[in-house]
């Protein structure tokens, strides 16, 4: 399946990202608790619960693809992620809510970012399912991002 050297290379570039990433969502989920705390307006904070959901979803995702392609998972980077998630949800009691907001859109656009990088190299190895399962990830978190980046225009205009 994968033949050549440079493909051998992306192939493990692929596979060290997704485990990355999942490590990533998870602390994403567990901050976006906090966030769902902090918000007031309901509206404001179903969207924020439901991009929990999807940080959740992507979870899953990644999951089922390091065990497609025999990857171990880092639980070591998974705890710390963890960890940085549980004090981020903590953090978000004591700060304006513009600042969790901007904090949550530049997250996001790492989040895509990455995942544009990860469908880059599912492309070239020829891993359409990946590369389908990335590009989804890659427009949900652009999509979280514009919404944090209008949440904090909104807060800021206050």
């Amino acid at each position: 399946m994968i033949s050549s050297m440079d493909n051998i290379k992306k192939y493990k570039k692929l596979k060290a990202g997704l485990n990355k990433a999942l490590a990533a969502e998870m602390g994403a989920f567990w901050a976006f608790g906090g966030h769902t705390d902090k918000e007031d307006d309901k509206q404001l904070k179903q969207i924020i619960m439901q991009v929990r959901l999807d940080e959740l979803n992507h979870i899953d995702t990644l999951i089922f693809l390091l065990k497609k392609h025999g990857v171990r998972r880092n639980r070591l980077r998974e705890a710390a992620f963890e960890l940085i998630g549980r004090t981020v949800s903590f953090a978000c009691k004591f700060f304006p809510n513009h600042r969790i907001n901007s904090v949550a859109s530049y997250m996001e656009k790492l989040g895509a970012a990455n995942y544009r990088e990860l469908a880059g190299y599912a492309r070239e190895l020829n891993l359409p399912y990946v590369e389908q399962q990335m590009v989804w990830m890659w427009q949900q978190e652009s999509t979280h991002q514009y919404f944090f980046d209008k949440m904090t225009e909104l807060y800021n205009a206050k």
